[in-house]
């Protein structure tokens, strides 16, 4: 049931990757495995992909994805909370991806340790591809910017299908969850400068920074 914005959003940052054919791609809080949807042609290009997640739903999820895609010996998995000691290696991965993870974790000193996390187990050149939601965070906008990413992509049946059948779905039982615990602070949305010196905190420097998903997270 994710929406059509999200998916933008993960073909969004996989886009953003810079990372060599035969390099090795960490994905942090993986869940079920969606951003290998946006990564078949660097995986058949040799590049590795490791998850990993807190959750042991989601990687077993992950697990079945895995056994049904030709490049299936390229991907491992494992689980593991990043805002403590983690099993990785120092300065052994290219690059990073953490999308929509760390702002679940609604403590700063948490976010802090699971981005010094990611410093250290990127090649000091390596680079970290994160997205979290901002206080403009907005279930609606998402809703509908969805719906015009189908319908600019010509999928009527599936736009049809969306809006009246699973979006309805999607807004009740996912993004106004999202929201609510938003706005409870159990999990975190972001200004632009918060989110800025988060991530220098964490010793990462600021190469771009976008507005993606509905123009709501960064």
């Amino acid at each position: 049931m994710a929406p059509e914005a999200y998916l933008d959003s993960l073909q969004r940052a996989a886009d953003l990757l810079i990372i060599d054919e035969k390099g090795f791609l960490l994905d942090v809080g993986c869940g079920s495995g969606l951003m290998l949807r946006c990564l078949n042609d660097k995986l058949r290009a040799g590049m590795a992909y490791v998850g990993t997640d807190f959750l042991f739903a989601g990687l077993t999820a992950l697990k079945g994805k895995v056994r049904n895609i030709d490049t299936g010996a390229r991907v491992n998995f494992f689980q593991a909370d990043f805002t403590g000691e983690t099993p990785l290696r120092d300065n052994f991965f290219d690059a990073a991806i953490a999308h929509f993870c760390v702002y679940t974790m609604g403590n700063a000193d948490k976010r802090k340790k699971a981005i010094i996390n990611l410093r250290a187990a990127l090649k000091q050149e390596g680079t970290l591809v994160i997205v979290n939601p901002s206080i403009s965070y907005d279930p609606g906008r998402i809703i509908q910017a969805s719906l015009d990413s189908l319908k600019g992509k010509g999928w009527t049946v599936r736009w049809f299908l969306s809006k009246w059948l699973i979006y309805p779905l999607t807004l009740l039982f996912g993004l106004n969850y999202i929201e609510s615990q938003l706005q409870k602070d159990k999990w975190h949305a972001y200004t632009e400068e918060e989110f800025c010196n988060e991530i220098r905190q964490g010793g990462f420097d600021i190469v771009q920074l976008e507005n993606v998903y509905a123009d709501s997270p960064f």
